[in-house]
């Protein structure tokens, strides 16, 4: 019990960590990469431009980016969508990143790394919620503002989906470091064998096919 005990603590760790860095990356990284892709649309575009940024204790890093040319309302509304969607870009990324963590058996980091996804995604999803700002500005110069009201709908559907992952990941990867404590530690070998069985039937659960399980001591004590 003391070695499953000391793998559950650095488990924790890598938790607390994920719980950490989604604050961060929601409040300032997020943020900071939104106003960077309407940034490098403008350089695109040729177009001058400044950058205030602010800092509240309640919203985190926010910005204005002011341009200085004329642009066509289609160009404009993909300025608007670029920030928007870069975000969504990364965290969607993230996301598969973490799900390709979690076939090689990298669990801890794949903890992390839904965290760090879902931060990406929180600062975009509530643009979808504002009745005002970059969305409905780039459905305005696209003449499409009757379908703003299909916003909110789109914002739950990330929200739900990303949530809900999250969710999934935490408790498949949960049970699956365990048994992988309870692998290394089995003196039985026919326990150790049922185990392994349990723990490919699991990553089949997760989605995972032909997946070459990993038996690591980085969780035992030193001696």
């Amino acid at each position: 019990m003391a070695k499953r005990y000391i793998h559950e603590r650095h488990y924790d760790e890598y938790l607390i960590a994920g719980i950490i860095s989604f604050n961060i990356i929601a409040a300032f990284i997020a943020p900071f990469f939104h106003e960077l892709f309407h940034a490098l649309v403008l350089e695109i575009y040729n177009c001058g431009y400044w950058t205030e940024f602010h800092l509240s204790m309640f919203t985190g890093l926010y910005a204005t980016v002011f341009k200085s040319c004329i642009l066509t309302r289609t160009q404009e509304a993909i300025v608007y969508l670029s920030g928007v969607l870069g975000t969504l870009f990364i965290g969607f990324s993230l996301l598969y990143l973490d799900w390709k963590l979690t076939k090689k058996g990298l669990l801890e980091y794949s903890v992390f790394t839904s965290f760090a996804a879902l931060g990406f995604l929180f600062s975009p999803t509530l643009y979808f919620f504002a009745g005002e700002g970059d969305l409905i500005n780039a459905l305005e110069m696209l003449n499409l503002s009757a379908y703003s009201g299909f916003l909110p709908l789109i914002g739950l559907a990330i929200a739900f989906f990303s949530i809900g992952y999250l969710m999934w990941n935490l408790k498949h990867t949960t049970e699956l470091e365990i048994l992988e404590e309870e692998i290394e530690t089995a003196k039985d070998s026919k326990i150790r064998k049922w185990l392994k069985k349990r723990m490919k039937k699991k990553y089949d659960k997760f989605g995972i096919k032909k997946t070459k399980l990993r038996h690591h001591k980085k969780y035992n004590p030193k001696r």
